[in-house]
């Protein structure tokens, strides 16, 4: 997927900073280095030293001109005051000066739009101190006629219409939206709510020419739906534009060179689904990354306002601002609940007496939110060893469960095997009859020989969870899940998918992988593992199991002596991986065939 860069002014400011030197030689020629400032007389760099550049520091790039109040801000602020152009042109040009003016960006419009009618042809008049429509917006929408006049509200008489000019940010009238005011026979105007606009005219943004200085230095901005909304937060002190009606997102492509230059853009859309959907696509456009969701009590801000909503309230609404929420992604602020829970003291986990050494830096053990693959050749005991380790699960654990996924075997013989295993002597009728009675509603079984979906091994896991309680899950093997024996990348995409699964239940997954070939005798490890290196890399712990080499050639070659046969062990387990306390070892293991028991060898 090509990710579309867009480079905030933030980011073009900081990056001038980053060459401020070069930057004041190029805006400000005449001027001189005086310790870590560059000093000029005024930003068309004239004699003096009035006007000074920090060279260095955290606020590097920040200057004032100390004869002239107001006259301040970054580079990028700078730049447009030294070449007199718009913010917008010193924004592409500090860009191509960087090297960071890429192709144009497919919101760019190049679409040609007319001019809106002189105010005589339109039919358009100014608004009366004492008219209907000061009345109407003072009375009925709780509006101040200063702020009226700030944006420059004008009236058609002959539509009984508002008129809200719009203008680009340099002043030039760009458009005009029309909403009819619903009013009595009385007031003369129309009680049907209509709203249009001069065609073919540009669809703008409604309220730049209200817009203060400062929302342009602090490169922030509020975007609502409605004309009478932008005035209520300018009434309330925060700098907003409303949307155009009736544009869809046309107006971004129209406004986007001057949307660029703001870092941050609070969203204060209708509080219903609508307004939600909209604020939705206009993240989208604009990016998520500098748009803040303001929630306010009632519809809009307007009806905030008329129902005795203050500037204090939009100062805090404003305050009370956050980005959208992406999956997943959080601050470190945000986790302070569960990183002081990672910090408690944890108990001690499940494991196998002869695995524990010292809780919890060595030895090895069974945590929950852990994926363990379980590797070792054919005939090495893989799945008896994790039949011995179900068992000691079931017998340990009273409140914990056990799924196993074993396609290489009939559940029936599986149960045998762990029947068998508890009583250590082969399994009869009546064992049977006792080994359910103990631990059958707490052992589920995909009863399934042969290969199984990803997707219908994920479902029968995720409800043995919820509705079993299993904690442990055993999946034998990794080349029994349909479509994966030959496909590595498939096989990382399981390995993502059970590790999603283990950590949003907790669980413990255990997972078969069989090694490569090797030569007869040789050692394996977790370099060894069949597939794609995923497997590896996935897994929290590597564990292999394997007989004892030397012993079987011992036995293989019959010279294998009954001393021999009692001091050497049988089985090996070797922890190769475990993410979590990175101990690492060997236990040797005594096996008895008839029960398949282990204990650890002396």
């Amino acid at each position: 997927m090509m990710i579309n860069l867009r480079h905030s002014a933030h980011e073009v400011s900081r990056r001038l900073a980053d060459r401020v030197e070069s930057v004041c030689l190029r805006l400000l020629p005449g001027g001189t280095r005086k310790g870590a400032e560059w000093l000029t007389g005024d930003v068309q760099g004239g004699p003096g030293q009035s006007l000074k550049v920090q060279l260095s520091g955290e606020h590097a790039g920040r200057w004032r001109d100390w004869a002239e109040e107001g006259r301040h801000g970054d580079l990028l602020d700078l730049w447009a005051a030294a070449r007199g152009i718009p913010l917008a042109e010193a924004f592409r040009e500090a860009k191509e000066y960087l090297g960071m003016l890429g192709p144009e960006p497919a919101t760019a419009s190049s679409r040609q739009y007319q001019a809106p009618p002189v105010r005589e042809q339109a039919g358009v008049i100014p608004v009366a101190e004492d008219g209907v429509v000061m009345r109407y917006l003072q009375l009925q929408r709780g509006l101040d006629p200063a702020v009226v006049r700030r944006f420059g509200v004008e009236g058609l008489p002959s539509a009984g219409a508002l008129v809200f000019p719009c203008h680009a940010p340099d002043g030039t009238l760009v458009n005009r939206s029309y909403r009819t005011v619903p009013g009595t026979n009385e007031s003369g105007l129309g009680a049907r709510k209509r709203v249009w606009q001069d065609a073919g005219c540009a669809p703008s943004l409604f309220g730049w020419q209200a817009l203060p200085k400062s929302a342009w230095e602090k490169r922030t901005v509020l975007l609502c739906e409605g004309q009478i909304d932008a005035m209520t937060w300018t009434q309330w002190g925060v700098p907003a534009l409303s949307v155009p009606n009736g544009t869809g997102a046309a107006w971004i492509d129209h406004e986007w060179d001057q949307l660029e230059l703001f870092d941050h853009i609070y969203l204060s859309f209708d509080m219903d689904g609508a307004g939600a959907e909209n604020a939705n696509r206009v993240m989208q456009r604009l990016g998520r990354h500098r748009c803040l969701l303001v929630k306010l009590p009632h519809k809009d801000a307007n009806e905030c306002l008329l129902e005795g909503c203050t500037a204090d309230d939009a100062e805090h609404w404003i305050a009370q601002a956050r980005p959208p929420q992406i999956h997943k992604l959080l601050l470190g602020q945000e986790l302070h609940q569960r990183l002081m829970s990672e910090l408690e003291p944890k108990p001690e986990p499940f494991t196998l007496d002869f695995l524990r050494v010292a809780w919890p830096h060595q030895g090895f053990y069974f945590r929950p939110y852990e994926l363990t693959v379980w590797t070792g050749a054919y005939g090495q005991g893989k799945s008896t060893f994790l039949n011995f380790v179900a068992l000691n699960i079931l017998s340990q654990l009273s409140q914990t469960g056990v799924f196993m996924a074993s396609m290489e075997m009939r559940a029936e013989s599986t149960l045998r095997r762990l029947t068998t295993t508890y009583f250590q002597e082969p399994a009869t009728p009546s064992h049977a009859v006792t080994f359910l009675e103990k631990f059958g509603t707490r052992l589920v079984f995909a009863d399934v020989v042969g290969y199984i979906s990803q997707d219908m091994l994920l479902e029968m896991m995720m409800f043995s969870f919820q509705r079993h309680g299993v904690q442990h899950f055993i999946v034998d093997s990794l080349m029994r899940v349909d479509g994966l024996e030959e496909e590595f990348a498939e096989q990382g995409r399981f390995m993502n998918r059970l590790q999603e699964f283990a950590k949003e239940t907790g669980a413990h997954v255990h997972l078969v992988a069989h090694p490569r070939k090797s030569a007869s005798g040789q050692r394996q490890d977790r370099l060894e593992i069949k597939g794609s290196s995923l497997i590896a890399n996935n897994a929290d712990n590597i564990v292999a199991v394997s007989r004892n080499p030397e012993k079987d050639a011992l036995r293989r070659d019959n010279k294998l002596t009954p001393l021999q046969d009692a001091s050497l062990h049988d089985t090996e387990i070797r922890v190769e991986k475990q993410r979590e306390n990175g101990w690492l070892g060997m236990v040797p293991l005594r096996f008895f065939p008839r029960s398949s028991w282990y204990e650890r060898a002396s």
